[in-house]
């Protein structure tokens, strides 16, 4: 029988050589190496009471952890408690054990006993994830380009033709970190799927030595920002250099005219910026969209690569409905029965009747409703937070309803105008 549990600090040495035979690319090989680790996890303990190592246990032997995270995430402008998992590892000879089984249920559990009604993780193998109830999130999109291929833009001779990205753009160093968090807090409460973040974050983004680290300032604050770090375009080649985008967010198209124009004048030191984002616009900023791999035919162009990334899972679907409960859905008037299937954690099955009136949701406490929508709770998850329409799920049979004249009215129900973005990685 599994005991799952906080994990001590004299158990961290036993997790420690499990995450590096089940993560080699880590690089846990050598005492440094690990000494390192466990200093970060500690730290990060002591930074962030919200993250927290859990250890599996049978016949007091530690086979397994994994990493939880208490997040707040925007759903939709709502602010709403979501937990998070990561660094999920078992012990390399008790594979086929369940053990992470175990600790995924325990997992879901944990949130669900909070009243925390939703529950995300980057999967390692997002079959295996689906099998237990997660749901595909936004496509990540990967951009390839040249700084040329960049807008440089100039303000009108009103403001005396000064280059936009010159005097706004400067680097930030440590005493930044509270305008960072400022910037992204202000960010964050607009965007729907976005994770709050807290400052040690930004202080550890601002103390590495590797992250190139620009801001643009408007009226005395941070309005956007990007990080970013250069890597050999070539390996084992001196230059030139490539610039890796890890995150550029913006409260106004001016600042991230001023940023962009920034990463145009590097030209001479970059060869190709790469950008992974859940916006799919991006090909609209460039001159010349093409990311070079060539590889599409039937008259088209390669743009860009789209993998996927965050998966979201429902864990307590009325609960989802009350915390959302001054969403627009839609403007819809219906009282729709919500059948969901879950085998992976079965007290989270079954029906819930929500009423929606002019768009305002609440759960109903008697029987009656108007259709049926039936679905895994795999895909309810997807349709719930905006990654993929109705309609798409009905066409290909995994979503149904007892009376498809309601389609149209479901349809505007789970309509979103944004896919969740989000920046964040755990």
């Amino acid at each position: 029988m599994s005991h799952i549990r906080p994990l001590p600090d004299h158990d961290l040495d036993a997790f420690v050589a499990i995450v590096a035979r089940a993560y080699p690319g880590i690089e846990l090989h050598t005492p440094a190496a690990r000494e390192q680790f466990k200093e970060r996890a500690r730290q990060q303990s002591r930074d962030d009471p919200a993250i927290r190592l859990y250890g599996l246990y049978r016949d007091d032997r530690l086979l397994g952890g994994m990493r939880l995270f208490d997040f707040d995430l925007n759903l939709f402008g709502q602010t709403m408690p979501a937990g998070g998992v990561g660094l999920v590892a078992t012990d390399l000879f008790h594979k086929k054990m369940h053990v992470a089984r175990d600790l995924l249920r325990f997992f879901l559990r944990h949130y669900r006993e909070r009243r925390t009604p939703l529950a995300l993780l980057y999967p390692f193998r997002p079959d295996f994830y689906k099998q237990m109830g997660f749901g595909y999130g936004a496509k990540l999109n990967r951009y390839r380009f040249r700084p040329r291929d960049l807008p440089l833009v100039r303000r009108g001779a009103a403001a005396g033709l000064v280059l936009v990205g010159g005097d706004h753009v400067r680097a930030l160093g440590p005493a930044d970190a509270a305008a960072l968090l400022d910037c992204y807090t202000r960010v964050f409460g607009r965007t729907h799927g976005m994770i709050a973040r807290t400052r040690p974050h930004f202080e550890r983004v601002l103390a590495s030595g590797e992250n190139v680290v620009a801001g643009v300032e408007h009226d005395g604050h941070l309005a956007g920002y990007l990080i970013g770090m250069f890597k050999p375009a070539r390996p084992g080649q001196f230059m030139p250099n490539d610039f890796v985008i890890d995150e550029l967010l913006y409260e106004s198209p001016a600042a991230l005219g001023e940023l962009l124009s920034f990463l145009h004048t590097q030209a001479d030191q970059i060869e190709t910026i790469h950008y992974a984002t859940q916006d799919d616009g991006v090909s609209h900023w460039l001159r010349d969209p093409r990311d070079g791999s060539g590889g599409f035919a039937n008259l088209s162009h390669d743009s860009n690569t789209q993998a996927l990334g965050l998966m979201y899972r429902v864990i307590d679907v009325p609960g989802i409905f009350r915390v959302l409960e001054s969403r627009d859905w839609g403007g819809q008037t219906c009282r729709l029965k919500v059948t969901i299937s879950d085998s992976f954690l079965p007290e989270n099955a079954g029906s819930t009747i929500v009423a929606f009136e002019a768009g305002r949701a609440r759960v109903a406490d008697d029987e009656s409703f108007d259709v049926e929508l039936r679905l895994d709770v795999a895909e309810f998850s997807s349709l719930l937070v905006g990654a993929v329409r109705f309609e798409t799920l009905q066409r290909y049979g995994l979503a149904t309803l007892s009376d498809d004249a309601w389609a149209p009215v479901a349809r505007r129900i789970f309509a979103s105008d944004v896919v969740p973005q989000c920046v964040t990685y755990f």
